[in-house]
């Protein structure tokens, strides 16, 4: 898949859905995190390694989840 960008309360990050199923999320050209969509009977949760707290992760797994 082709990365693209989103817009996070004015911050331009670009995502790169990666073949494993997490994306990595980019802020100026540096890997800032991944993230990985865990589905469940309540929804999906959003986890995250690197420079993403679990808030951020929500809101960027829900702009994900948009495109």
């Amino acid at each position: 898949m082709e990365p693209y960008n989103i817009d996070l309360s004015g911050r331009i990050l670009t995502i790169q859905p990666l073949h494993d199923g997490s994306f990595k999320v980019i802020e100026s050209g540096h890997e800032v995190g991944r993230l990985f969509p865990e589905t469940n009977e309540l929804g999906t949760v959003w986890t995250s390694f690197g420079l993403i707290d679990h808030d951020q992760a929500q809101k960027i797994g829900a702009l994900i989840e948009e495109n």
